[in-house]
This record gives C-alpha cells, structure tokens and sequence, in this order.
C-alpha cells in the first residue's frame, strides 16, 4: 500500500511537472514570437544586435516573421513589452513558483541550492526587463536600448521544470522496475540438505 501511494505521489508530480513544462514552453513560443518586433532595429533606433545569436535571428526569422504576421509589427513596442510582463509574471507565479518558494526556504536557514540559483538568475533578468518597460528613458537617456529578456526568463523555467518532469519520470519508472524485481522473488523454497 505504501510504494502504491509513493507510486501514485510521483506520477501525480511528473504530470504537474510535464504540464507546466509544456504550457511554459508554448508560451516560451509565444513570448519569442512577440519579442521579434522589440528586437529589431527598427524599434531600437536602429541599433544593430551585437549578440551573435540575436544577429542571426534577426537575419533569419525576422525577415520570415515580418511576411507571416505583419500586423504585429504595427503594435507599439510597449504594449508587446507590458503584454509579456504579464505573460512572464503569470509563468513565474504558476509554473515556476517552486522555485522561488522553495529558494526562499533555502535561503531562510542559510543555504543556497539550485532553487537560489534560478530564482537569483530568472528574478534579476526580470527586473531588468521591468525596469525597461517601465522606465525605458533610464536606458535610452545614455543611448543604450531598454531591451526586455521576458522570453529568457520564460524559456529558462520551461526548461528546467522539463528537466523536472523527465527526473520524476525516471523515479517512476525506477520504483516500477524495482517493485517488478521484488515481485520475480518465489514466495516459497525447498531447501534440500544434504
């Protein structure tokens, strides 16, 4: 009864785990899609991306992005930049709230795991991001572009609540074998002395 509750706990959790992890990554996609426009050099004051990925980007998909969804390059840049903040902050409090529950935990009794470490990197990339959409003039007063990392932010905790779902999953499937194992033990011998 115990390793089918345990049994029944961790399937429960690599479901949760795979659910956030795929509905952060759909919204990852989303989040890349819309960040397109901000990335341009058309919403940056024709600022070219010194970013050797971003550059490529910027010469590969945006050409193509620009052909399949015109229109989204017509919205305001603040508008995309306010619409991912709120994608962002819903992925973080849904999806990747334990993350920052259990990094506030570690924290408390003076330790720093992995949980400290993705709340530090996702919580300091997102307030940069916040203060360039709320505050842009802070970035462009020194000609600096106030560019967001919403998508990164999104993308990070997709992936590693992915890596999550696959770990559950292989403790599943490792419980399972094991009890498997235990099963193939004959309830009875014949012990023959002599």
């Amino acid at each position: 009864a115990e390793d089918d509750a345990r049994e029944s706990a961790q399937q429960t959790e690599y479901r949760s785990f795979l659910t956030r992890a795929v509905v952060s990554l759909a919204l990852g996609a989303v989040a890349m899609v819309l960040s397109m426009p901000l990335m341009s050099g058309a919403t940056h004051g024709g600022h070219a991306a010194t970013d050797p990925l971003q550059a490529w980007v910027m010469r590969v998909w945006d050409p193509w992005l620009r052909a399949a969804w015109p229109g989204i390059y017509a919205v305001d840049p603040r508008l995309i930049a306010w619409l991912l903040m709120g994608l962002t902050v819903f992925v973080m409090a849904w999806a990747g709230r334990h993350f920052y529950t259990r990094a506030w935990t570690a924290l408390s009794h003076g330790a720093a795991d992995m949980n400290v470490l993705v709340a530090v990197g996702t919580g300091a990339a997102f307030l940069y991001s916040v203060t360039a959409t709320v505050a842009p003039q802070l970035f462009t007063a020194s000609g600096a572009s106030a560019d967001v990392y919403y998508e990164a932010i999104v993308f990070i905790l997709s992936l590693l609540l992915l890596g999550h779902a696959l770990e559950a999953r292989a403790k599943t499937q490792t419980m399972t074998a094991l009890r498997r194992l235990a099963r193939l033990q004959p309830a009875t011998a014949r012990v023959k002395r002599g």
